[in-house]
């Protein structure tokens, strides 16, 4: 019986999960991606989101890395622009979102000290004239 119920669920279960994956993606596509967020909506986001300060065993506030340009070709290539954009970490994240011009960004780091550099380079784009 408990097997004939199984067969049954995956029969009918099975085929109500695809669809339901295939139409959500499809409705939440539908809605526009903002161009930016309010300054109440940002800072509320930011409090809610963030943790505390705290030590970590390396501390770089700055990339070294030499490789990452080498990637923007083909992502410019791939992905499309006007998305959004998430990166984690160091300010190399500022090369990608030039390269890839998303509608949205959003940079994070379990760093405090990472985040306020962030926001530092936030307010300079803000100030510019352009952001190129």
């Amino acid at each position: 019986m408990l097997n004939e119920s199984m067969r049954t669920l995956r029969r009918i279960g099975f085929p109500v999960l695809c669809v339901a994956l295939l139409v959500t993606p499809a409705i939440r596509a539908a809605q526009p991606i903002p161009t930016q967020l309010s300054d109440e909506a940002f800072w509320g986001f930011i409090s809610a989101s963030s943790e505390p300060g705290g030590g970590f065993i390396s501390e770089n506030l700055v990339s070294n890395e030499l490789g990452y340009p080498y990637v923007i070709p083909q992502l410019v290539e791939r992905v499309p622009s006007c998305g959004a954009y998430i990166g984690v970490g160091p300010e190399q994240n500022f090369t990608y979102l030039a390269a890839l011009k998303p509608r949205i960004a959003f940079i994070v780091d379990i760093r405090r000290q990472n985040m306020i550099e962030h926001l530092l380079y936030k307010a300079i784009f803000e100030l510019s004239g352009t952001r190129e």
